[in-house]
């Protein structure tokens, strides 16, 4: 339970991400989560509080480029539902005599 591992990890879940491999990055996520807690479970040693530090910034890293595709996604499925409106809409004028 090593913070080199913790990187590992994160290395796994960018790879899948890249990869679309929303399974998998599950699964590396959960192991991640796993050793965490169970280093958190320990004293932490200082000599270990950079290594610390910088295994918060790159999670927050990745949440950040997450949150940027979480919001582009949504605005995908916006622009389709507003597309698949104005087809409907139309598709109703086009009905009428």
């Amino acid at each position: 339970m090593t913070v080199a591992a913790l990187n590992a990890h994160l290395d796994a879940f960018e790879h899948a991400l890249s990869e679309q491999a929303l399974d998998n990055a599950d699964a590396i996520l959960g192991r991640h989560d796993d050793t965490l807690h169970a280093l958190l479970q320990q004293p932490i040693d200082p000599a270990q509080i950079p290594a610390l530090r910088a295994l918060l910034q790159r999670h927050q890293g990745i949440l950040g480029k997450l949150s940027i595709q979480r919001e582009a996604a949504a605005s995908q499925v916006r622009e389709g539902h507003r597309t698949s409106r104005a087809v409907n809409a139309y598709q109703q004028a086009s009905a009428l005599p």
